[in-house]
């Protein structure tokens, strides 16, 4: 131009020309994003119906188990033919011990370690730091994931579009378990660096210092009764200790721990938009970085972690504590947070009877006290919020729910037949109903609010006794229709057969069952069942969990500026409570921790087997003399039940179907 600068045209031809290329360096266009599917067309596998659009009405076939490789894992499919979309569900579980448990020196068994778990939590941390921006294309083609350690092992978690997803999971594995010399073949550098472990170590201690300052007071009442009910560990404290100790080096112990575990197995399920040979194939893939990862350590001259060498074995899965019959438990504390004006009680009322778990699992005991409880809780919620909330105001917060957590053990299952007889360990998962009330008040201190739920339950039975039965058929009628409304998620559908597959697999397949024994339709059974109730049901199911001298009830409380806790009214075991009555009364967590001793597991009564009871077992001994000797020495030498504290559950459940 006039001025002497260059014109558009004439930059563009400079920035053409050769001379100007040392100019523009590291300079280029964005690198293909390989995740971006190649295709969206449906499975071919489908039928011409399912690919015409949606059919959310349609009963849900369950998965399939496709690939059962002891030693190695299982792998579980379902094409989709519900959604018509193309995308699909990953979910694995590398199920291992040394996630959370360590070798006992003494006696050869597994036990929960929380510097392990903690390990474990932060090395899942470090990788999804580390992969988050490596994988960003993957979220930008629309795949997400996510690595998370549970109490089973690890789970990774892959969704989004078909045709690139198991590309993504594939990769994630191999960045998980190749590090080193694969890795340094590919040019590609640990996922465990030093920036990586300081930004996750460091999120993590200060959300452990800040836990109770930014929690209210009554999620701190959930913490307390967590703590003494389904806790492994030693509560906030001991974890933000356990975090601080944490270096980089103790996570490459901790991750070549996992690496060496050669019992470790693959629990996966793969469904939605693909077909069973393609997920056959990633299965195979998948297990062999697994394998090639192992045996990679142990050339190394690592020592591999073998199951048979332990007195018993590891039982994966959650944990729960079962509270003593006729005895009430109080817990007072101090709110932590100081700024804190609210009490809290969260009441809880634990059932004896084992939840359902389906029909093949399950007495019919367990599925009417289920139904029942649940029925329960559906019609208290409201006229419990209208009373405690809108007519006396008592609380801000005023709800009550169903609550189901579950607990597994070892089932030592006594095998007999013609030439042999043993017993071997198997897991068994059992659900625990609950009905939990939980008030945030300020109006009242907790003793007071506790008074006031106490007299609104007694009111209550009155209405269940005495009101129209009409009342009781439309609440259940409507809880039924709530429990069958169709699932509209492949996501939903998947995470809901996976924690059928992850609770009561291992049971029903280490005890010769099929995949089709599995309870993938439990919540039918358990919708008639309700609607099939009468008065007499729920009174008897109210009465023994909530009335009789034989319940189990637990009441957290948590004190706010309003109402201190004043210390005379809570004075420790066997005291008269501060909530009038005889309970037990915990005000520390020294105390709680020594209540925590003396309560038992959770488990349900003693069946062996497909036999289901002990007295089925012996009756098959006496028509078979031949094996009672040994086996009747298998269970007296070995016990009919094992239990397994190897585990931390304080992750609790969320209601599903």
């Amino acid at each position: 131009d006039i001025n002497g600068n260059k014109t558009v045209q004439e930059s563009s031809s400079t920035i053409e020309g050769e001379s100007s290329l040392s100019l523009i360096g590291p300079l280029h266009l964005p690198r293909p994003n390989r995740y971006i599917p190649r295709t969206l067309e449906l499975c071919p596998d489908l039928p011409d119906e399912a690919k015409l659009g949606p059919r959310i009405e349609k009963e849900i076939d369950p998965p399939n188990l496709i690939v059962n490789q002891p030693g190695t894992g299982r792998l579980w499919h379902r094409l989709d033919d519900r959604y018509a979309l193309p995308k699909s569900s990953l979910s694995i579980l590398l199920r291992s011990a040394t996630v959370e448990n360590v070798k006992g020196e003494i006696d050869n068994t597994w036990a929960y370690n929380v510097d392990t778990a903690m390990q474990s939590q932060i090395l899942t941390g470090v990788f999804s730091d580390a992969l988050a921006q490596e994988t960003y294309d993957a979220s930008l083609a629309g795949l997400h994931w996510s690595l998370y350690k549970s109490s089973a092992g690890i789970v990774l978690n892959c969704s989004g579009y078909s045709d690139r997803l198991p590309d993504l999971a594939i990769q994630l594995l191999k960045d998980f378990f190749m590090v080193g010399e694969e890795n340094k073949d590919n040019d590609k550098e640990s996922f465990l660096q030093e920036s990586h472990f300081t930004s996750t170590k460091d999120r993590a201690i200060r959300g452990y210092k800040s836990f109770f300052q930014s929690r209210r007071a009554d999620t701190q009442a959930m913490y307390f009764r967590d703590l003494l009910m389904s806790s492994l560990g030693g509560g906030n404290e001991k974890s933000l200790v356990a975090a601080e100790s944490i270096t980089l080096e103790s996570l490459k112990q901790q991750h070549k721990r996992i690496l060496m575990d050669a019992d470790k197995e693959l629990e996966c399920l793969f469904s939605g938009n693909v077909s069973e040979k393609d997920a056959k194939s990633f299965f195979e893939n998948a297990s062999d970085i697994v394998k090639k990862a192992t045996e990679r350590e142990v050339s190394k001259g690592g020592v591999t972690f073998d199951s048979a060498r332990y007195v018993q074995p590891w039982i994966p899965g959650p944990f729960e504590r079962q509270l003593n019959p006729g005895e009430d438990l109080e817990l007072h504390f101090t709110s932590k947070n100081t700024e804190e004006e609210n009490g809290a009680v969260l009441v809880t009322y634990q059932s004896h009877v084992p939840g359902y778990k389906g029909e093949s699992l399950s007495s019919k005991e367990s599925l009417k006290s289920t139904a029942a409880i649940r029925l329960i809780c559906h019609m208290l919620k409201e006229p419990l919020f209208d009373e405690l909330r809108t007519k006396q105001q008592l609380g801000y917060v005023v709800s009550s729910y169903y609550d189901i957590n579950f607990a597994t053990r070892s089932q030592d299952v006594v095998c007999l037949s013609d030439e042999e007889s043993s017993a071997e360990y198997i897991p068994s998962t059992t659900p625990i109903d609950s009905i939990v009330i939980n008030i945030l008040s300020r109006k009242a201190s907790p003793p007071e609010v506790t008074e006031r739920v106490d007299e609104f339950l007694e009111t209550f039975r009155e209405k269940l006794a005495g009101g129209p039965l009409s009342e009781i058929k439309d609440h259940a009628a409507s809880l039924s229709k709530q429990l069958l409304k169709p699932i509209r998620k492949l996501g939903s559908e998947a995470d809901i057969h996976f924690a059928k597959i992850r609770r009561y697999g291992p049971e029903i397949l280490g005890q010769g069952g099929n995949a089709e024994n599995l309870p993938w339709n439990s919540v039918k059974t358990l919708a008639e069942t309700i609607k099939s109730l009468e008065r007499n049901d729920l009174l008897e199911a109210w009465d023994r969990v909530v009335r009789s001298k034989t319940r189990s009830r637990i009441v957290s409380c948590v004190y706010g500026s309003t109402f201190p806790l004043k210390k005379e009214s809570a004075n420790g075991f066997g005291v008269v409570s501060s909530l009038g009555g005889r309970a037990t009364s915990i005000d520390s967590l020294g105390i709680l921790f020594a209540k925590r001793k003396q309560l038992k597991p959770y488990g349900p009564n003693i069946s062996v087997g497909k036999y289901g009871s002990l007295s089925g077992v012996f009756n098959s001994l006496l028509s078979n003399k031949r094996t009672l000797g040994v086996a009747a020495a298998a269970i007296v030498g070995i016990g009919v039940i094992g239990i397994s504290l190897c585990r931390d559950s304080t992750e609790r459940k969320s209601i599903k179907k």
